[in-house]
């Protein structure tokens, strides 16, 4: 019944509450499974409201009790990224990759915005066209070539790219215009030439 409820509140959007219903459970007697899936909730839900250490070790611990889910390492990816790990976000890319993750797709992007959100436009910009180039969470991926190109001083690659995810229908497009364009001003006030 606690856990029916703190679901239900989780789907609520009311995540505090909800992880307090979840860390009630820990005074009951569970079996591993029961255990696991206890830990991969309280997980989301720090994870949810920007705990992403705490999100991180419960995800861990959901695992060692057997929990089993393609979302897990995708979102101790981004725990990891929130944290500024992306080496360990990639080395979770890779086994799951070795692994034939389902959600192998999204990693490729997930980790060019991580290279983004650190401000290395080069090593994003490799992703995000492997991305592309598998077709690969393709609208959003071809917006972060967009990004990646420009912030590189490419405008000509970041306008082209920017065009073909606005067709190819990227998910928010007046947020994804809003932020290219400024991105293109910056970059524009900046002043430097293509290097490419």
């Amino acid at each position: 019944n606690i856990f029916a409820e703190a679901l239900d509140t989780l789907f609520d959007k009311k995540v505090k509450k909800a992880l307090d219903l979840f860390i009630s459970l820990k005074d009951y007697e569970l079996t591993e499974s029961e255990k696991s899936v206890m830990y991969f909730y309280i997980a989301r839900c720090y994870q949810l409201m920007g705990y992403f250490s705490n999100a991180y070790t419960n995800y861990e611990t959901a695992v060692s009790y057997g929990f089993e889910n393609d979302l897990v390492p995708l979102f101790m990816s981004r725990c990891c990224s929130d944290m500024g790990e992306i080496e360990k976000a990639v080395e979770i890319y890779n086994k799951a990759c070795e692994n034939n993750n389902e959600y192998t797709a999204v990693f490729r992007t997930d980790i060019g915005r991580m290279y983004l959100s650190e401000n290395n436009a080069r090593e994003a910009l490799k992703w995000f066209l492997e991305a592309v180039e598998k077709r690969e969470d393709y609208s959003n991926a071809l917006g972060g070539c967009a990004i990646a190109y420009t912030l590189i001083h490419d405008l000509k690659n970041g306008e082209d790219y920017y065009k073909k995810a606005l067709l190819n229908n990227i998910p928010n497009p007046d947020d994804f215009t809003s932020y290219y364009k400024k991105i293109q001003a910056s970059v524009v006030l900046d002043g430097k030439s293509s290097d490419n």
